[in-house]
């Protein structure tokens, strides 16, 4: 898989595990580049401290997970996680 490792932070202590894909762009839209060029998604992705992230998860561009999150394993994260939640699936864990 190709990605753009300065578009990703991760901060300290935090355990990211095996399979887990940092997609920092969206490759799909480049069957729309003739009638729009400028169609395309690149985006950071920034982990927290302390976080987890399970096995096989993917962190789609343009997302934060903060501090202390837990995101489970096969999650598809598309929107920012805050500090301190479970996260798995589609909805968030209570």
């Amino acid at each position: 898989m190709r990605f753009e490792p300065y578009l990703v932070s991760i901060g300290d202590e935090t355990l990211v595990s095996g399979g887990v894909q940092f997609l920092t762009h969206d490759a799909g839209t480049w069957v729309f580049r003739t009638e729009h060029p400028e169609a395309g998604r690149f985006g950071r992705i920034t982990v927290g401290s302390r976080a987890f992230i399970g096995a096989n998860a993917i962190i789609l561009a343009g997302v934060t997970i903060g501090d202390r999150s837990i995101v489970g394993a096969g999650a598809v994260v598309t929107k920012d996680v805050p500090p301190g939640p479970v996260v798995g699936g589609y909805r968030r864990a209570q």
